[in-house]
């Protein structure tokens, strides 16, 4: 196979990974932050050679990895705050 008959092969394997730079972009934090969890293995990556490469389920899972979860708070049904609930409690006795 000549040159140039591997040019094709290269540009879509690279338009399959994308740089630290792409991928801190699109998740919306600092490149060097996101580098910093690829090195101590907090996050999926690949390392060719000296430079980072993400796939598109590499970024899916750090996403999945780095999601704060929301936590329903308990609300009170009559919509007293807990002192407001202490408050009535202490007159009724």
């Amino acid at each position: 196979m000549s040159d140039a008959e591997n040019v094709p092969e290269q540009e879509e394997s690279a338009a399959l990974t994308m740089s630290v730079a792409e991928a801190a972009k699109r998740l919306g934090v600092r490149e060097g932050w996101y580098a910093t969890q690829l090195r101590a293995r907090k996050l999926p990556g690949h390392k060719l050679g000296n430079r980072w490469r993400l796939t598109e389920d590499d970024l899916q899972t750090a996403l999945e990895l780095t999601a704060v979860h929301a936590n329903p708070t308990h609300t009170d049904p009559a919509g007293l705050t807990p002192g407001s609930r202490r408050r009535l409690n202490r007159g009724t006795r």
